[in-house]
Formats: structure tokens, sequence, C-alpha cells
């Protein structure tokens, strides 16, 4: 299954245990974008992962509301 639709199959699927899954990424940045993000990482005392997570959460939840988190479903008691 081509991994875009793969990938929209299980967010579709994704439970409150799943949504705590993470999925590995690898990047491939410009030497002085690199150099950049690990200078903003020391100073905030944080990894450059964690840099890159942030500004995605915060580009997805500013230009495709239609992705942000939505609230977990609550089953019918």
């Amino acid at each position: 299954m081509h991994t875009d639709a793969r990938l929209a199959r299980e967010m579709e699927l994704s439970t409150d245990a799943s949504e705590k899954r993470t999925t590995r990424i690898t990047v491939t940045l410009p030497p002085d974008n690199y150099a950049l993000l690990v200078r903003i990482a020391r100073s905030k005392k944080v990894s450059a992962s964690w840099v890159v997570r942030d500004a995605v959460d915060k580009y997805l939840a500013a230009d495709i509301p239609l992705f942000q988190r939505a609230p977990p479903v609550q089953s019918p008691e």
C-alpha cells in the first residue's frame, strides 16, 4: 500500500493507545539550516529533534487547521 495512503488509514483507525506511537523520519537539511537548528536547540537546552517536532506541530496548527488534533472520542455509556 502506498505510504501516504497507509498513513491516512492509520490516522483514521487511531485510538488513544495508538496515538502515543511515533514514526521516525529522516530529513536532509542544507548545512546553514542545520547549523541554525542546532543553535536554536542549544539556546533552548533541548534536542534538535525537539525543535523540529515543535516546528512541525506549529506549522500544522497554523497552516492546516483540519489536521489539528481532535479531542478524544468518548464512548457512550
